[in-house]
């Protein structure tokens, strides 16, 4: 604009505007954009990619975490289906782990389809032993007539603690007569058993088959009634 301008309002008109230097051509133009476009696109897979393998390796750790934490909890919940079915003093059965069993034999008999005999089995006099020798020992009696049950029976047989001195032999495929002769067996072995604090411990038993007419109940009705008729003469 040249020098020694005074100050105030001025208008420049410019006449031309040259560029100087190598053109770009179209094709340049969409190359340079493509490639722009491709590795911005390249940029945010490789952050996706990198995001994805390190949510990948925190939801395999947590899969494995909760894969043990559901381990931990099944086997809580075995075990603590096992304590609930069975007796804490001897580890024989109690009644809420044998009402499955009960119910398919029952069924199986109604059917005609197999034999099913329970035998009653109570400690004679339990409680003198208990008042005479403390409770301790009333568990030893206890846990080692569990023992003798299980050992005298087949593997079939459910050894079941029905509460207190009282034990419930379940039979399957095992008539009357062959429910008889084991409590015979059971009654002589229990007669000749040393027992704690040289105790002479002997049991009363109570035997029924199960009548395709009746139910878990009626047969329990029955042993049980058996099982006090053996107490009224006389025990063991």
């Amino acid at each position: 604009t040249g020098t020694n301008m005074d100050g105030g309002e001025h208008v420049i008109w410019v006449e031309e505007i040259t560029f100087t230097g190598k053109w770009l051509s179209y094709t340049e133009v969409l190359s340079i954009i493509i490639s722009v476009w491709l590795g911005s696109a390249l940029i945010l897979l490789l952050i996706t990619v990198i995001r994805l393998q390190k949510g990948f390796r925190k939801n395999r750790k947590l899969v494995k975490e909760l894969g043990e934490i559901n381990a931990a909890l099944n086997l809580h919940s075995k075990e603590m289906e096992r304590q609930a079915k069975t007796d804490p003093l001897t580890g024989s059965w109690n009644r809420a782990g044998v009402n499955e069993s009960l119910l398919e034999w029952q069924t199986l008999v109604r059917q005609d389809r197999m034999d099913f005999s329970i035998i009653f089995c109570d400690i004679d006099h339990f409680k003198k032993v208990n008042d005479t020798h403390g409770h301790s020992v009333g568990d030893l009696v206890i846990i080692e007539i569990a023992s003798l049950l299980r050992s005298q029976t087949r593997n079939q047989d459910l050894v079941v603690r029905w509460g207190g001195e009282e034990f419930v032999l379940l039979c399957p495929h095992s008539n009357l007569d062959a429910a008889t002769t084991l409590a015979y067996k059971l009654k002589s072995t229990f007669a000749n058993q040393s027992w704690p604090e040289s105790l002479n411990i002997t049991c009363s038993f109570g035997v029924s088959q199960m009548k395709p007419t009746e139910n878990i109940e009626q047969l329990l009705k029955r042993a049980d009634k058996a099982l006090y008729e053996a107490k009224d003469e006389g025990r063991n």
